[in-house]
């Protein structure tokens, strides 16, 4: 069979889709639970060690204790509600199942081909002789080769290693000749013994190592020896204990029938016959079985000597004796008398029209001794409970942690919750049917973009003679839908609410329709602008000189918008039809005034309300095309950027919260913007390139070119014009050396492997043709026929700068990096001088173009031309005009949620700095640098800023957030629907058109209730509630049970005669519901359609499982122990000893790990013969770092071993499967946490309320410590601004003679010329730079308590500046901040929060009771060695944190 390709995989069937899904996850279910065919029988260990979900455990302990706890449960229920005198008749039915110990087939032992094996053993005596002679015999022959005490510590690892093998060849040959003593074979490959297992780091463990005294050699595998026919004599062995079989017994239980209003008396007598009932019941199947067809079988307690188990004859003869003997039921049937049903039932408080019932299956059975449980087992397995009431009876519950609005009070009713379970639910026949189940699930709706009569496609668009007045459709629709909606709502939304809520609820529709109104609105100002600036452009062809200029500047933005489209459509060539989802466009054509009106011509279209004071938040599911919607309005601003004489400098700032998030959005940003590049040239708009900067932290990049060494061949270098001879295998030593170094090279830096426009591999080239200023790292596609470079005339540079000098130098159009980067603005001075260059404060330019900013006095005497550069105006008054607007037009923030806490609070410090820088340099400098102004109706007023959006999937409280980053108020897009699946963007996706059964039922279902019924899956969450085993164990074995059923499914579709069975198989395991058979039929059709490929490509989806933790160090746990568990799993497939590739993701992996591991997750076996499945990669175990920009479609399968503290993490986690094809999301909860159970037991509601159970960010602007640990670097950009300002001031010829304010003396002087003057100069600056005042004449975002913070200020400026005045000794700023300053050194980034601390070991503990305080060195040793490795015997998984989990 063939893999399939991602067109081919979109193509299939996804009612299929959804039914290889639904069929794994009930497979897996069955699996860990026993309830499969493997669980009908178990072989080896009790099934209270190989079951974990699904059982319930004893109560009671063997002294009588009730012994139950979060990860030994012997109870499930049901919590429901009835009306009060209802008198309705409620039936409840158990469900479970036993095992009972059987006698092993000849087929079960693994001399028969089973996996049963003996544990025979020597007799003691002959063990013991065997032992002293091995004992004896090695020490003689360590002396004799010179190696019984070798000095471990003198030798190198390769020479330990030798004699590690010298020996270890000694010590078996002296085993084997003790063994053959006795006439017992042997051989090399036989265990041997483990004593020169030397730990590198452990002194007495290396002398350990040479004791051979008193270590026992590991005795002979004698079963093997048997089973292979070894000679091994048969009187030297003792009898050993049959090996365990379960088999297990699936009981008919009775229906327990109530009344809901029986006296307490009567129900209780009721209660307590049908628990009689169903004990005799459960004793009358049980001895049926036992003593009719499985007589026979029934173990008895037996040893069986070694001469029994060598043929098949010689063992069911043995059997047959031992079957002769009664069965002692005493010691095989468990006593379930005590398991039963209970009923607790309460009238509600503050509502007497309502009942509370709970229902319980409970296990009060006693734990066995641990020799009694050879034999039976008290644990009831596969346990359920189904109760049925009367609809007319029946009251839901309702969710409380959700403001019941009109959008979502018509789903938060629930019908029960569970007890130590979930709760599926049915309702038919006038019954309301309610069973408990470990696994409940909800399967997410998939929610698309909406169509509305609207070109949307790139290349119509990017069309000059496209008709944009069809884009007015868009607002119109827009309007006439919310007169929809208020037409519908303004009375369905106040029924049957009292007065003061129909008030609450009829003001809310109203703010929501005029939100939405505001954005038709802000959509349609966006088209008109359009509309006019096509005028203009039509007029050019036409016009006068005199009209042309103004004509151009009016005709930009139609120009811009043509590029934008142009640009996407050329990167999305391949299909034509490719275009904007609805919202986007929306959000583009909103946008398009904020930028437009920087023009003068277009000035009256600026709204203070879209722009300055308000951050628009882009809002919407995570896959859902958040990055495509700023994007396009970044392309947008670029192009006209460039038309209206921007043609050098910075047009955005991107800032991303994770570094690794960074890289992949930098690649995904950079395959879009080479097209931009390509469409800026054949338009011939501007002169200077579109490039990013790539603006991270040295752990990613240097942050100098300096860091690229002579291994990377110079840019155009004849002998290397592609890395053919650097491949370190080639040439001679030198060569070959070369080569090592520059592949080394090639993984650190090399941030775009692939080209962004024809996919050939990429290499590192140093690029020095720009002289001095211009030295930069190269990205080269070698490809000559790559369209990048032949519109180039040849090999060019992708327009990529990777270090922060070329950045500064080049001042490229869009500034991509990690938030960190903002604590750039007060690290070094150096470094802000730099930052002031790219915003238009610049002082020199090379030929090339390069900018500098030099300081130092000798460079500025000798003046630019002395370098080859020219002065750069403003800086110099003679200078070349080369800024015009150097301000950002953008400032994206995706993933705004992450920026909460700390994070979040110097995010929002910082930005106000950069604001506020941009104020200063507009009052040095704002006219000499073109800087676009407000426009306030009758005049020109502040300075433009950067308009910012904040994109995220997952946010609670926005306007908090965006107030605390931001100080602007959250304008959101798209504006949210009237209710949980339904807006004007978008809307749940149509069933699948061919099944008339699921439309007609779409059309017969309220509104509310279509989508979770009928609306084709996205994703399936599932929670599994686990039992009897510590996290790490049940996620271990989960997994486990996962991948062995995926190699199952694999081996059998991919054979030609185990292939029908395979799909039969999963089209069994398909659930019962009415939905069910929809997904049956699709299983069916694909057999009928000989499209068997299909299922086979739908089980690749979910070959990889995506496995999440907590943290690196369970992530390490998990790996560590599941080779062993994917090897028991497998056994019974004949797969021993398979080979399995299992990765980790986290924080601590290197990035370029990360990236190959993404690479081989998202390689496809297209058009090839699908491989054995050991040879692919399986599982990846990740932490966080998996959770943001992680966009593969072959993660279908996600695995949460417990739930994230944070639930947007799990949304934006979980998010990982399912964005193409049908997900699942598997939730282990951890079993102490008692916020993860009451996931499972209300799991439907809880997750179709995902994102309304997310915690508001915890971020706070006006922390006092985070104020005080920001002065530093407010100090250094003050004195960066004042040092630029003085020079601006001078004279052209007088340069040279600026106070560099980086000087202690220079700070010094000024205090005691006027001490009271600076302080308020500086005090006043860092006031106006946290945002002191607030934004606007609102002042939004101004601190509740101002004096406290002016004072606060004022205290710390002052306590400074006396501070830096005594420092006569100290010369440079940076070099004060080493010492001891008066506040904590300038931020090195946004998380350089708390000074590392030390962990050191102490000789003595003084509170110590005992008689001595000295510690015990060994286990003081022991404990710092756990701390070294970070490896303990407690799992990370098995709790939250807390004694209390």
């Amino acid at each position: 069979m063939k893999g399939y390709s991602t067109e081919q995989l979109q193509k299939i069937d996804v009612e299929l889709k959804e039914a290889v899904c639904d069929s794994l996850v009930n497979l897996l279910v069955a699996r860990v639970s026993g309830m499969d065919d493997r669980g009908r029988t178990i072989l080896g260990r009790s099934p209270r060690r190989n079951i974990v979900s699904g059982q319930l455990l004893p109560r009671y302990g063997v002294s009588g204790d009730d012994e139950t706890s979060d990860i030994r449960i012997a109870a499930i229920g049901v919590d429901f509600v009835i009306a009060s005198g209802s008198e309705a008749t409620i039936r409840a039915t158990p469900q479970f199942s036993i095992y009972l110990r059987v006698l092993p087939e000849w087929s079960d032992l693994a001399a028969g081909g089973g996996d049963l094996d003996f544990e025979f053993k020597l007799r003691p005596a002959v063990q013991q002789q065997i032992d002293d002679t091995i004992r004896t015999n090695r020490k003689a022959a360590l002396q004799s080769a010179g190696l019984e005490r070798p000095d471990w510590r003198s030798m190198d690892e390769t020479r330990r290693s030798r004699v590690r093998t010298q020996r270890a060849d000694i010590l078996a040959d002296v085993r084997r000749k003790a063994y053959a003593d006795h006439g017992i074979e042997l051989v090399r490959e036989d265990p041997a013994t483990g004593t020169d297992a030397i730990p590198a780091d452990e002194d007495e463990a290396i002398a350990d190592a040479n004791n051979q005294e008193d270590t026992a050699a590991p005795p002979a595998p004698v079963s093997r020896l048997l089973r292979e026919g070894r000679s091994i004599p048969l009187t030297l062995i003792d009898p050993a204990p049959i090996p365990g079989k379960w088999q297990r017994l699936d009981l008919q239980l009775p229906t327990f029938a109530f009344e809901s209003d029986d006296e307490p008396a009567a129900l209780k007598d009721a209660i307590d016959s049908y628990n009689a009932q169903l004990t005799d019941t459960v004793a009358t199947q049980i001895n049926t079985y036992v003593s009719g067809e499985a007589a026979s079988r029934i173990w008895r307690d037996a040893r069986v000597g070694p001469a029994d188990t060598l043929t098949e004859d010689a063992w069911i003869r043995a059997i047959s004796s031992i079957t002769s003997k009664p069965v002692d039921t005493s010691r095989t049937v468990p006593d379930l008398s005590l398991v039963g049903v209970k009923v607790d039932r309460q009238q509600e408080f503050i509502d007497p029209t309502r009942i509370s019932f709970r229902i319980t299956l409970d296990n009060q059975s006693t734990e066995l001794t641990p020799q009694d449980a050879q034999g039976r087992c008290n644990t009831i397995f596969g346990a359920s409970l189904s109760v049925e009431i009367p609809s007319t009876a029946h009251r839901s519950l309702r969710l409380d942690r959700v403001e019941p609005s009109y959008r979502f009070r018509d789903y938060l009713n629930y019908p029960a919750i569970g007890l130590n379970c979930g709760i599926a639910s049915s309702t038919q026949d006038d019954a309301v049917q309610l069973i408990t189940t470990v696994a409940p699930r909800f399967a997410q709706p998939r929610i698309v973009a909406r169509h509305v009569n609207v070109p949307y496609q790139f290349a119509t668009l990017a069309g000059p003679e496209f008709d944009v007045s069809a884009l007015e459709n868009l607002p119109r629709t827009y309007r006439a839908w919310i007169d929809e909606q208020e037409s519908y709502l303004s009375s369905v939304v106040t029924a049957d609410l009292d007065e003061a809520d129909a008030k609450r609820e009829a003001d809310r529709l109203r703010n929501d329709l005029d939100a939405m109104r505001n954005e038709a609105r802000f959509i349609e100002r966006g088209v008109e602008l359009l509309i006019a600036s096509k005028e203009a452009a039509t007029k050019l062809a036409t016009a006068n000189k005199a009209d042309r200029e103004t004509l151009e500047r009016r005709a930009a933005p139609w120009r811009a918008w043509i590029m934008t489209n142009a640009a996407f459509a050329s990167r999305d060539r391949y299909d034509a039809e490719r275009g904007w989802r609805l919202f986007q466009m929306a959000f583009i054509l909103s946008h398009i005034p904020v930028f437009a009106s920087r023009i003068s011509d277009w000035r009256d279209y600026h709204d203070p309300v879209l722009d300055e004071d308000s951050a628009s938040l882009l809002y919407f599911p995570t896959g859902g095309g958040k990055s495509e919607a700023f994007y396009g309005a970044l392309l947008f601003a670029m192009f006209l950027d460039r038309l209206r004489g921007k043609d050098r400098g910075v047009t955005a700032l991107i800032r991303y919260p994770l570094r690794l998030l960074t890289l992949q959005q930098a690649q995904r940003l950079l395959k879009l913007l080479v097209h931009a590049e390509m469409v800026r040239r054949s338009n011939h708009v501007g002169t200077w390139p579109f490039e990013i900067g790539f603006w991270v932290g040295s752990q990613n990049t240097p942050n100098s070119y300096t860091a690229f060494r002579s291994e990377i061949p110079l840019f155009g270098d004849p002998d290397h014009q592609d890395d053919t001879n650097l491949d370190g295998e080639s040439g001679n030593d030198d060569t070959r050396a070369r080569g090592k170094r520059y592949i080394e090279a090639l993984e650190s830096y090399n941030k775009v492997p692939e080209c962004p426009v024809c996919g050939s591999p990429t290499g590192l080239r140093r690029d020095e043709r720009d002289g001095p200023r211009g030295k930069r790292a190269a990205i080269v596609c070698f490809n000559p026929a790559c369209e990048w470079n032949t519109t180039h005339g040849g090999q060019h540079p992708l327009p990529f700068l990777l270090t922060d000098d070329s950045i500064y130098a080049r001042a490229p159009s869009v500034v991509l990096g990690t938030i960190d980067k903002l604590a750039m603005l007060g690290q070094y001075t150096g470094t802000i001088s730099k930052v002031l260059g790219m915003f238009g404060l610049a002082r020199w330019i090379d030929q090339n173009g390069n900018f500098d900013t030099p300081r130092r006095e000798e460079d500025l005497r000798g003046g630019p031309a002395q370098d080859a550069c020219l002065p750069v105006f403003p800086a110099y008054r003679g200078g070349q005009r080369v800024f015009h607007d150097p301000f950002p037009s953008l400032i994206i923030q995706d993933e705004a949620h992450l920026l909460e806490e700390s994070l979040g609070t110097f995010s929002g410090i910082f930005d106000t700095l950069l604001d506020h820088i941009f104020d200063e340099v507009s009052e040095m400098a704002g006219d000499d640098l073109n800087i676009a102004r407000q426009w306030t109706g009758d005049g020109w007023g502040a300075p433009r800023k950067p308009k910012i959006v904040a994109a995220t999937a997952t946010i609670s409280g926005p306007e908090k957030q965006l107030e605390t980053l931001y100080q602007r108020r959250p304008l959101r897009f798209p504006y949210p629907g009237p209710d949980l699946y339904h807006s004007f963007f978008s809307e749940p996706a149509s069933p699948p058109s061919g099944n008339e059964d699921r439309l007609a039922l779409a059309r017969a279902l309220p509104v509310h209730l279509a989508p979770e019924a009928t609306t084709p899956w996205m994703r399936l969450y599932v929670s599994l509630m686990t039992n009897g085993a510590t996290h790490t164990v049940t996620t271990v074995t989960v997994l486990a049970a996962f991948h062995a059923i995926i190699t199952e499914a694999w081996d059998g579709l991919l054979g030609e005669a185990t292939r029908n069975a395979a799909v039969g198989k999963l089209r069994a395991a398909i659930s019962e519901d009415a939905a069910g058979k929809w997904r049956r039929d699709a299983i069916d059709r694909a057999v009928d359609g000989n499209r068997l490929n299909d299922i086979v490509a739908l089980v690749d989806l979910h070959r990889i499982a995506l496995a999440y933790v907590t943290n690196k160090k369970g992530g390490d746990q998990i790996i560590d122990a599941l080779g062993d568990a994917i090897e028991q799993q497998h056994r019974p497939l004949g797969r021993r000893h398979m080979p399995f590739d299992s990765r980790l993701i986290s924080g601590g992996i290197d990035m370029r790990d990360i990236q190959t591991i993404m690479e081989d997750a998202q390689s496809s076996f297209a058009g090839m013969d699908l491989p054995d499945i050991a040879t692919t990669l399986r599982n990846i175990v990740a932490t966080s770092a998996i959770s943001h920009g992680v966009d593969i479609d072959r993660f279908n399968s996600m695995f949460f071993a417990g739930l994230p503290s944070d639930i947007a993490e799990y949304i934006q986690a979980s998010s990982r499967v399912g964005r193409t094809h049908v997900g699942f999301v598997l939730l282990l909860p951890t079993p102490q946490n008692r916020r993860d159970r009451y996931v499972v037991e209300t799991h439907d509601v809880f997750h179709r309320f995902l994102e309304r159970m997310i915690a508001p960010p915890a971020v706070e602007r006006w922390a006092e410590n985070a104020i005080k640990r920001t002065l530093a670097s407010h100090v250094q950009a003050w004195a960066m601004l004042r040092e630029t300002k003085d020079f601006l001031a001078l004279g052209d010829d007088r340069k040279a003679s600026v106070p560099q304010m980086d000087q202690v003396s220079r700070f010094a002087a000024m205090a005691k010329r006027d001490h009271v003057a600076f302080c308020e100069e500086l005090g006043n600056f860092i006031l106006r730079a946290i945002g002191f005042a607030g934004r606007g004449t609102a002042k939004f975002g101004a601190p509740p308590y101002g004096e406290f913070y002016r004072g606060l200020i004022e205290k710390q400026v002052d306590t400074f500046v006396q501070d830096v005045a005594g420092r006569a000794t100290i010369a440079q700023l940076r070099d004060y901040w080493n010492d001891i300053p008066a506040f904590r050194p300038p931020m090195t980034s946004l998380r350089d929060v708390d000074e590392a601390g030390y962990i050191v070991a102490a000789g003595r503990d003084p509170l110590a009771t005992g008689r001595s305080t000295d510690i015990d060195r060994a286990e003081l040793a022991a404990v710092m060695r756990a701390i070294r490795t970070q490896r303990g015997f407690g799992s990370e998984l098995d709790a939250d944190g807390g004694v209390d989990g």
